[in-house]
This record gives structure tokens, C-alpha cells and sequence, in this order.
């Protein structure tokens, strides 16, 4: 999977990270847990013959993805982030 830091409107990162009920994102509801994700993932992936990821996986992914300042998947020119000073559509 390719993912890059910076997106060009707060649209594209809500569908990759979105937290809000109902709306996960992408990443968080392949990331996230059974609550979040009401165990479709899981049970998917079982049903085809594969695992969740690791616990540590994880939570590494969850900390690169929303709240490491350099690699926080944001929209260009988001302060305190990796896509501050960046332009582009999205500031």
C-alpha cells in the first residue's frame, strides 16, 4: 500500500484516518479495533483465510498515521506537521 504524507484537501485525509463514528477512514477502520470497526475486518480476513495485524503493528501504524508529527497524514500547510510550508490545493 502507498500512502504519502500530505493530501490535497482535508477530504482525502478524512477518508484515509476519519474518526468520527461512522466514518473511520480507511486506514483506521483496517487499524482499528473490533469497536471501531465492528469486527468486519476481522471477520473477513478470517473467511479468506488470512490474520489481523499484530497488536504492535498496530499501534506503531496508528502513532506514524495520526500523531507523529513528521509522517501525521495531513493537508498541505497544516502547521506542526510534516506538510507545513508545503503548498499546494489543499491550504
Amino acid at each position: 500500500m502507498d500512502i504519502y504524507t500530505c493530501y490535497a484537501s482535508s477530504a482525502d485525509v478524512t477518508a484515509l484516518v476519519g474518526t468520527t463514528a461512522g466514518h473511520l477512514g480507511y486506514l483506521r477502520w483496517f487499524f482499528g479495533s473490533t469497536t471501531e470497526n465492528g469486527s468486519l475486518l476481522k471477520n473477513s480476513l478470517n473467511a479468506n483465510g488470512f490474520t489481523t495485524v499484530p497488536g504492535s503493528w498496530i499501534s506503531g501504524a496508528k502513532k506514524l498515521l495520526t500523531t507523529d508529527q513528521k509522517t501525521k497524514i495531513s493537508t498541505p500547510g497544516t502547521v506542526k506537521t510534516g506538510c507545513a510550508g508545503i503548498v499546494g490545493a489543499g491550504a
